[in-house]
């Protein structure tokens, strides 16, 4: 019965370290993906549609529509998409050792079904 219970343990641990492995390379990929080089590369204005945007980054956390008849308006983007990732992770080892945390975000401008505009932001904490 021992044995039986240490292997089901065994199994729930590994378990949750195949997910928690699985996590950070997906966080990697897109903290990647929002780097400056990668959007240099690979996003450019007024070709990139919203739907390569969607394939590459999938649904995102905010999509806003807007909506203007003000003088200004042909300037403004139709629509803002918003993409995140925390991430969290040890830095330092012994007494001294803390947690880093970050948060790194794209935004991209979608004007007539093109990225008009992107920016990247990250805060660590």
């Amino acid at each position: 019965m021992i044995k039986y219970l240490m292997a089901i343990m065994a199994a729930v641990l590994l378990a949750g370290c195949a997910g928690l492995e699985e996590y950070s390379k997906a966080v990697e990929q897109m903290d990647q993906r929002m780097s400056a080089d990668w959007l240099h590369a690979n996003v450019v204005a007024g070709k990139t549609t919203k739907d390569q945007i969607i394939s590459w980054y999938g649904k995102p956390f905010s999509d806003t529509s807007m909506s203007s008849t003000s003088f200004g308006s042909a300037f403004m983007p139709d629509e803002m998409m918003v993409y995140s990732i925390r991430f969290s992770k040890p830095a330092g080892s012994g007494l001294g050792s803390y947690t880093e945390h970050w948060v790194k975000a794209v935004t991209f401008s979608i004007k007539n079904g093109t990225v008009s505009d992107y920016t990247v932001t990250k805060n660590s904490f």
